[in-house]
């Protein structure tokens, strides 16, 4: 057995990995700062005096808020001081002539006063409190200028080490981290038409479904995807509307009164619903003619009791599907630990024999220790089996975010940088070993190694559908829409031609025109007779538009890349030729009006900055 295998991952995970991939992320970011040169006590200083400054001019904020307030009381007064004011007077008036006589001074004189409040109070609140407010406004605005300028002087001493954050710097310390899981750059052709051809991987040819993340790798030699996908489905939507009527009800001796009701309507009409899905596949030969699927035991919100009451219950209901099966000449037989068979709860498998291959004794121990800790995430995964493909969705990776945009570790406080870079890398890996977990776990599927170098030839493209899909979702989607659209966007990708080095790529956005309608719908009132209730409604109509972008791998990173741009006037030229493109994980994208706007003089001008990888 290979001394990489992971014989018992989750002990491994707590015992090892938990700390040394937090580590490793610390040295990685302190080779970063070592190259970016920045002076860290130089930084700590300007971000403390930058935060003691936002904190005082705070405090003159609140100052200023408080003025504000005061004075808006005291404008209210002063309203109030004039309301009474008018509304004595007046009513002095209606005692002109009248008794008690002296009702009318009395009122003329509170009315005079108040009248004399609101000027004195009015006057006073515009000049003292509007001087008070505009002097503090000026502090106020003069320090801000202050944050602002140490904020930005912040920021450009650390611009050296956010320009050194790239794609894939969690792949590389993973990869240091964890010799077992090998994670890719980029999901490669190879790779792609190897899972074709062997185990009969499907295409991305779903008009219904887009890929928006794709990250590959392999466990001992055997490839594995984790993949986040746009989906779309038409729903049933239900809308709602509402209409008040008014009748006449009569009563005893021909009196009555009007009534009035509330009339509802609902309506059901077809749309669009879209969402994320993320899975992880895992392709090996073990037991290959083997399936099965297991879902969440609900063990992540039980105590021990509880737990030990469901493996009670559920071995009595194991022993009553194995003598089901065997009056009807199924396969079913219940395995000697009721534990496992409980908890993993893997009723539907079709094959016995080879169900006991994998699930080795230390296999069945792994999976037990895995869905009773509570930690990180307890037991919130899928697992299904289909022949050669293994598939695990759980619910963390459905909510994490896979794509490690650098701009995501930016920050003006070197701290804080350090901070979220190593959390970022962290939460990473926590989210995608646990995924693998359920495939680490059964140590036959670290045995079997695949060979990928049978399928050596010239493929159409050079790089995978997914990768295509992937980087046309880099883009804003709108750029793709048809200009009535008022959905959201599914891209789908399709091969033009292979030319030279790029891939030429029709991307195709599905979407939809959105017609708000009134449909009346027929209600019957209390008062017995219909009435016609309005509905509003959304009508969507499909719409299809083409564009075509441009794909090439580039040997850079991004910070070289950016580099180029920013300094290079000829690169920066060829660049902006384009109005629109994208450039992440060493992948250049553009959108072109045609296919042939890509020439060859442009693809000169990139060779001139960019090493091309070489092809293995």
């Amino acid at each position: 057995m290979n001394e990489n295998n992971i014989l018992e991952p989750l002990k491994e995970y707590k015992r090892i990995y938990k700390s040394s991939i937090k580590d490793n992320a610390n040295s990685f970011f302190d080779k970063l700062l070592l190259k970016s040169k920045v002076d860290v006590n130089e930084n700590s200083i300007l971000v403390s005096n930058y935060k003691k400054q936002l904190s005082y001019s705070d405090k003159i904020k609140k100052s200023l808020d408080c003025v504000k307030i005061h004075k808006t009381l005291l404008i209210c007064l002063s309203c109030l001081f004039l309301i009474g004011g008018i509304i004595s007077i007046l009513f002095s008036v209606s005692y002109l002539n009248k008794r008690p006589t002296y009702m009318f001074p009395l009122l003329l004189t509170i009315g005079i006063i108040l009248v004399f409040l609101f000027i004195l109070v009015l006057v006073l609140t515009l000049i003292k409190m509007s001087k008070k407010q505009k002097r503090i406004e000026t502090k106020y605005n003069n320090e801000m200028q202050k944050v602002n300028e140490l904020l930005n002087k912040a920021y450009n001493q650390i611009r050296p080490l956010n320009a050194l954050y790239d794609w894939n710097m969690q792949v590389d310390i993973i990869n240091s981290t964890v010799p077992t899981i090998k994670l890719d750059k980029y999901f490669d052709i190879k790779k792609y038409e190897y899972l074709c051809a062997k185990y009969n991987f499907k295409s991305v040819d779903n008009i219904d479904k887009s890929m928006y993340f794709i990250q590959s790798g392999s466990i001992a030699d055997n490839p594995f995807l984790i993949y986040r996908e746009f989906d779309t489905e038409i729903t049933n939507l239900v809308y709602t509307g509402v209409r008040t009527i008014s009748y006449y009800v009569h009563g005893p001796n021909g009196q009555g009164h009007m009534v009035t009701q509330t009339l509802t309507a609902s309506i059901t009409k077809p749309g669009p619903r879209y969402f994320y899905k993320t899975y992880l596949i895992y392709a090996c030969d073990a037991a290959p003619n083997l399936s099965f699927s297991r879902t969440e035991s609900g063990c992540k919100n039980m105590d021990d009791k509880a737990i030990e009451k469901k493996i009670k219950e559920d071995s009595k209901k194991a022993e009553e599907l194995e003598r089901e099966s065997i009056k009807k000449g199924g396969t079913y037989t219940k395995i000697g630990n009721d534990e496992f068979e409980s908890l993993f709860g893997c009723y539907n498998r079709d094959n016995e024999q080879q169900f006991r291959l994998l699930f080795t004794p230390l296999a069945q121990k792994n999976f037990v220790g895995l869905i009773r800790n509570k930690e990180p995430f307890g037991d919130d995964f899928t697992f299904v089996k289909s022949k050669r493909l293994n598939y695990v969705l759980s619910n963390h990776s459905q909510v994490f975010d896979y794509y490690g945009n650098p701009r995501n570790f930016y920050d003006y406080d070197v701290k804080e940088s350090r901070n979220k870079f190593v959390n970022y890398v962290c939460s990473y890996f926590d989210n995608l070993y646990f995924d693998l977990l359920p495939i680490l776990n059964i140590p036959l599927y670290q045995q079997y190694k695949s060979d990928e170098t049978i399928f050596k030839k010239d493929f159409e493209s050079n790089y995978s559908p997914y990768e295509h899909e992937a980087l046309a979702n880099s883009f804003n989607p709108k750029l793709f829409a048809h200009p009535e659209t008022g959905s959201r966007i599914i891209l789908k990708t399709k091969l033009l031609k292979k030319d030279n080095k790029s891939d030429k790529v029709l991307v195709t956005a599905y979407s939809y025109k959105v017609i708000n309608r009134i449909e009346d719908v027929v209600v019957v009132g209390r008062d017995g007779l219909p009435h016609n209730v309005p509905v509003p409604y959304k009508e969507f109509i499909p719409l299809v538009n083409t564009k075509i972008i441009e794909i090439k791998r580039l040997n850079s990173s991004n910070s070289n890349f950016n580099s180029n741009i920013n300094s290079n006037i000829q690169f920066k030229n060829s660049i902006l030729n384009f109005k629109n493109y994208v450039y992440e994980r060493g992948m250049l994208a553009f959108i072109i009006d045609k296919e042939e706007d890509f020439n060859e003089e442009i693809d000169k001008s990139l060779d001139k900055y960019f090493i091309y990888e070489k092809e293995d």
